[in-house]
């Protein structure tokens, strides 16, 4: 879009609704990467504690069948 002759808006001037939704944009991925990395080590720790990893020792007793009651 070019600015009216006689008129110098210059580039933040002309360009600024793109730059205030791409700023808010950014805001919102650097927001969600650290929400979703946080998730992501939750999960990791709780698979851990609960020994779903598959390596190393559990630190839970494993579970046990209730015998069905007749």
């Amino acid at each position: 879009m070019s600015a009216p002759k006689g008129r110098a808006g210059g580039f933040w001037r002309d360009n600024s609704l793109t730059q205030a939704f791409g700023g808010a944009f950014l805001v919102v991925l650097a927001c969600q990467a650290i929400a979703g990395r946080a998730e992501f080590n939750e999960a990791i720790l709780s698979a851990r504690l609960r020994g779903c990893e598959g390596s190393g020792p559990t630190r839970t007793a494993p579970a046990t069948r209730a015998s069905p009651t007749p």
